[in-house]
């Protein structure tokens, strides 16, 4: 089943509005992430599926083609369509600024002469026309990760009363929702169920620290119907986790572990030298031992034996039995060890590959958005969905909201994600008086 993108609600669409970009200042040069992120986003349909190109046409990507990692065009094999016409095929290059098509040699490179479509995050200060080396104009379509915002006033201390603040705080959990499935919808449309849902946990897994490198080993090594002693090791070998160097300081069990990766790492190793994360694309700096990214590799090749399972129990929006996969997933090795340089886990228990606080987000922040937009699961049910710990941002957010609201709310799922979008959206640029004058004007 393919979903269907959503419309705005009436008073979601208020609150869109009232936090549109014409209330800030945005510094437009700044592009956020490498260039790496922002196609591993494009990829995603993190950014849609319906853009106006500079000319001022209809874009819509039907396809986002093949993710292209040698010479050439960023995607090959890409459908388009332009102003509702017939579906267009060819490639697309995604720049951060539009001048390095020029930059780069776009220009006069046979390579990019079925390019159909450049998007690019950061306009130059002239006109520039994208043209292959047939002289041919391509569209252009820019893009924008939000930018870097800039406030031109002093934020006053005015905070709400509960009962002012709690509608406030329902209606961003609400908009945060709709922005989270219409997310997944459209990796849905571009790439199929059991892809965007392997993206889904993927990003969870990586936290936020490493939630763009897990999103990129999700789209690099796809889930296939393959040995999954081969999938473990291109999952390691394409993260660039299997160092030689790591095999003979490796105690012997973790050794005996190394060699079988290793094994079948040789024969794929060549074929897939260019899909191969840097070292600098992973922050390890002060990560706990349970968190480290080795071990979410460990757990995540355990769920992705069980995806037919909790994959069929998400699309129903059943929480309980997605839950029930998750949280018993099995893995010898990882069990007991949080990385691949041999060293155990504290103490002689084996320790759960997904922790409470993990499967709590990634049914809170996955599975409840798409189950609550699609009717499956109440809003008024969500509203009793409690989580086991409370963040700092959010606890910050609140007192900045409103100081009277009960520590146990601070539990409440939807409380959480109305804070986070809260902070996304308002807070350092308007007080909650402010902002909530402006949605009824």
């Amino acid at each position: 089943m393919i979903p269907v993108l959503r419309e705005l609600s009436p008073g979601l669409q208020g609150y869109a509005n009232a936090i549109a970009p014409s209330e800030r200042i945005r510094e437009e040069a700044v592009v956020v992430g490498s260039e790496r992120e922002l196609q591993a986003r494009f990829y995603g349909g993190e950014f849609g599926l319906h853009w106006p190109s500079t000319e001022g046409d209809q874009i819509e990507l039907l396809d986002p083609g093949f993710w292209n990692h040698e010479p050439g065009p960023d995607f090959i094999g890409a459908t388009i369509r332009i102003n509702g016409g017939a579906p267009l095929r060819g490639d697309i290059e995604l720049d951060g600024e539009v001048l390095d098509w020029e930059r780069h040699g776009h220009a006069i490179n046979p390579a990019f002469s079925r390019v159909i479509l450049h998007v690019f995050f950061h306009r130059s200060s002239r006109t520039t026309f994208t043209r292959t080396v047939e002289h041919r104009q391509v569209p252009q379509v820019q893009l924008t990760t939000g930018g870097v915002q800039t406030f031109p006033r002093i934020v006053r201390a005015d905070p709400l009363s509960v009962e002012a603040a709690l509608p406030l705080i329902e209606l961003a959990a609400q908009f945060r929702f709709h922005e989270k499935s219409q997310r997944l919808r459209r990796a849905v449309i571009l790439h199929g169920w059991p892809a965007a849902l392997d993206q889904t946990l993927a990003r969870t897994l990586g936290y936020k620290r490493n939630s763009t490198p897990f999103l990129l080993l999700a789209q690099r090594c796809e889930a296939r119907n393959e040995n999954p002693q081969i999938t473990e090791a291109r999952l390691f070998g394409t993260a660039g986790f299997l160092r030689a160097e790591d095999f003979e300081s490796a105690p012997l069990a973790t050794r005996q572990y190394l060699r079988r990766l290793w094994d079948d790492w040789w024969e794929l190793r060549e074929a897939n030298s260019r899909l191969i994360l840097p070292a600098e694309a992973w922050s390890l700096a002060g990560i706990r031992p349970g968190n480290h990214p080795h071990r979410r590799i460990g757990a995540w090749i355990a769920a992705r034996q069980k995806a037919a399972i909790w994959g069929e129990a998400f699309q129903k929006g059943e929480a309980a039995g997605v839950h029930a996969v998750l949280s018993e997933l099995h893995h010898p090795f990882w069990e007991s060890h949080w990385n691949l340089h041999g060293k155990s886990l504290p103490g002689s228990k084996r320790v759960a590959l997904l922790g409470a606080e993990r499967l709590s987000d990634f049914l809170v922040n996955g599975l409840y958005p798409w189950a609550v937009s699609e009717g499956k699961v109440s809003w008024e049910t969500f509203q009793q969905v409690r989580v086991p710990a409370i963040p700092e941002k959010i606890a910050a957010t609140a007192q900045w909201l409103t100081p009277e609201l009960p520590l146990a709310q601070l539990r409440l799922a939807w409380i959480q994600q109305g804070l986070l979008q809260l902070d996304a959206d308002v807070r350092g640029w308007k007080s909650p008086q402010e902002f909530k004058e402006s949605l009824v004007r």
